[in-house]
Parts: C-alpha cells; sequence; structure tokens
C-alpha cells in the first residue's frame, strides 16, 4: 500500500497524546505511514513528552509561537511528502484499520478522497451517546449517493457533515486546492473542502472508523463556546463570501443544476438570483455584496440594475 503521511497539529493536549499517537501507530501495522506532530506552542508538558519519543515512525516539531490550527496543520503538511495525507486531531483516536480500509477504497482512484463516520467519546474516554450536546444523528452522514457537487452545495453555505480527523486525500490533489485558510479557525476545514471537492469526489465510509472527542466545558475547537460560536458566525459569511466570488461558473451551474432551468446570457446574473432563491441569510447577503460591487465596477456584464438591487434586498430572509 501506499505511504501516508499523518499531521497532527497538537495544543495543550498532554493527556491525550499517547492514546493518540497509539491508536495511529497501530495503523502502521497494515499501512506504511509517518507522523508529523505539530505542537503548537502548548504550555502543559505536551512539548517535553513529544520530544521524548524515540521512534521512527514520528517527527516532532514546535512552532516558536501559538500560531493557531491552520498555520500548524499548513506546516504539517509541508514537512513531508508521502503520496497521501490522513488528518488526526491530538486528541482523537483512530480504530487500528482505518487507513487500510480507506487506502482500498480510494487507492486506485485518483479523483476520490475519503472520510469515513465516527463514534463520540468524552475527556476521560468513556463513549457518547449520538446526539450529545451540541451534535446529532445529522452532524456526519454517509450520503453514499452524492457527488462533489452536491457536497458543495452544502458547504459553500457554511455547512458541514464531514469529520476532519477522517480525512485521508492524496498529496497532489491538496497542493492544487492550496493550504488551509490562515485567517479560519472554526471553519478552515470547510473552506478547505470547498476547494479540494472542485477537483475530487468524496467517498465517506459508513464504518465509525474514529472516535471524535468531545470535552465537557467546550474547550474543543468546535465546542459551542459563546467564543466559538461569534467565531462561527464570522468566519461562515467568510467562507461563503470567498466561495461564491471565486467558484467557476461551469461548477456553481453544476451545484445548482435542479434550479438553474436555463444558464442565460449572463452567469453573472443567474449566480446572484440563485443565491437569493436559496433563502439562506448568508449566500443572499453576499449575492447582494457581488450585486452592489457589480453596480459600482461594472466588472462583469449584467442585465441586472440598481432597482433589482433594491428589490433582491427586500426579500432578505431574516
Amino acid at each position: 500500500m501506499a505511504v501516508v503521511d499523518v499531521i497532527v497539529p497538537s495544543y495543550n493536549h498532554r493527556n491525550f497524546l499517547g492514546k493518540m499517537i497509539e491508536s495511529v501507530l497501530e495503523n502502521s501495522k497494515t499501512v506504511p505511514l509517518h507522523m508529523w506532530i505539530i505542537d503548537d506552542g502548548s504550555t502543559d508538558g505536551s512539548v517535553e513528552y513529544l520530544q521524548s519519543l524515540n521512534d521512527d515512525r514520528i517527527t516532532v516539531a514546535v512552532n516558536e509561537h501559538n500560531m493557531g490550527t491552520s498555520y500548524t496543520s499548513n506546516r504539517g503538511a509541508s514537512m513531508g511528502n508521502a503520496p497521501f495525507i490522513a488528518h488526526i486531531c491530538s486528541d482523537d483516536v483512530w480504530r487500528p484499520n482505518k487507513l487500510q480500509e480507506q487506502l482500498s477504497a480510494v487507492e486506485h482512484e485518483p479523483e476520490k478522497v475519503c472520510f469515513s463516520l465516527v463514534d463520540y467519546i468524552d475527556e476521560n474516554d468513556d463513549p457518547l451517546p449520538e446526539g450529545y450536546g451540541p451534535y446529532n444523528n445529522n452532524t456526519f452522514q454517509c450520503h453514499s449517493d452524492w457527488n462533489r457537487y452536491d457536497w458543495l452545495r452544502l458547504l459553500s453555505k457554511g455547512g458541514n457533515q464531514l469529520n476532519a480527523t477522517t480525512f485521508l486525500g492524496r498529496r497532489n490533489i491538496l497542493e492544487r486546492a492550496g493550504s488551509f485558510d490562515l485567517r479560519m479557525r472554526q471553519v478552515n476545514d470547510i473552506d478547505m473542502w470547498t476547494r479540494v471537492f472542485q477537483l475530487a469526489d468524496p467517498l465517506v465510509l459508513p464504518e465509525k472508523l474514529a472516535s471524535y472527542r468531545l470535552m465537557s466545558d467546550s474547550s474543543n475547537i468546535s465546542g459551542r463556546s459563546k467564543q466559538n460560536s461569534s467565531r462561527l458566525a464570522v468566519e461562515s459569511l467568510l467562507l461563503v463570501r470567498k466561495f461564491h466570488k471565486n467558484v467557476p461558473d461551469d461548477v456553481f451551474q453544476k451545484m445548482y443544476s435542479h434550479m438553474i432551468m436555463k444558464a442565460g446570457k449572463f452567469p453573472f446574473d443567474t449566480k446572484i438570483k440563485v443565491m437569493m432563491a436559496t433563502n439562506v441569510q448568508r449566500l443572499q447577503l453576499v449575492a447582494l455584496e457581488m450585486l452592489a460591487e457589480n453596480l459600482e465596477t461594472k466588472r462583469d456584464c449584467s442585465a441586472l440594475t440598481h432597482k433589482d438591487y433594491h428589490e433582491f434586498s427586500s426579500q432578505l430572509n431574516r
């Protein structure tokens, strides 16, 4: 099987590092791998523990200052050269067959990346029920019949049903998609998938190949604290704006083929009308912003006028 670089951004997870590392190395019995663990300025003894490890399958690096998950993940990905890359959060756990199952599914599928389902554990490694806390049975889904455009339609609204700690994909796809956006902390993975899925179809295995840890104090990046919720709102709007201002017309049309009976003479106008018709406020706000900019600059050929802008504004979903 192909070699896999396992990227591990780590911050103040000393109590969980041993179990996480053990679970990843169990996978090396069937899949050749190398772990790239990047500590992001931990203050809980993580650095000392990591630097005490003596295993040829593990390389440890330490950020001089706390730089955030996006920067740390980018640094880790740049250090290896294996043909496949996998991600795991430093407090999560893999099943021993995780990489083998995923590689078997996509190693000979050059335009596919792979995810799996997860179960939930708490800080004591005890299992949590489906639907615990802020999560529910619809949080992570298989959607075996979805293609890349179905997923893009969900992700580009700021929604997500994929767990980053289960990702496995080709390095060349990730390099073409680009690095994690340093501006994003809450939705950096969603932003990444919106770029990856323009190049590859996601395959979500129905098996639960990882355990996703939820802290009772919501200290996870994905925890529903007031601070995280505030960042999530800001970053989700940034994600929607970034995607829809850059997505190629042909990709957008395939995403919304069920809403576009006729592409029309002006792709820009079609995009604005479809975004408004979704009734998703983030998309509507970005559509109005794009239209306002175009009315001022006339950058895109458009038949829409200031009167259309006024009419769309009155339809904003509140």
